[in-house]
């Protein structure tokens, strides 16, 4: 109990109609990151540095909301 299943959030929030902005990415990012073992090499992300992964993934020709 407690694990964050990464590929079940992933595939809810691909599947919603709704809008997620930097913020609230950062900070669902956040909340599985602290759930997550400590072993991790991400400690944590701000919505500036998913803003930028945001905007590499549209250069590339993604289509993101």
């Amino acid at each position: 109990m407690g694990d964050t299943d990464v590929p079940k959030v992933a595939e809810l929030l691909s599947k919603s109609s709704a809008f997620y902005d930097a913020e609230m990415i950062a900070g669902l990012i956040n909340a599985m990151i602290s759930h997550a073992p400590k072993s991790n090499v991400i400690d944590r992300v701000t919505a500036v540095q998913v803003r930028n992964v945001m905007d590499q993934l549209k250069a590339t020709g993604l289509s993101l909301p």
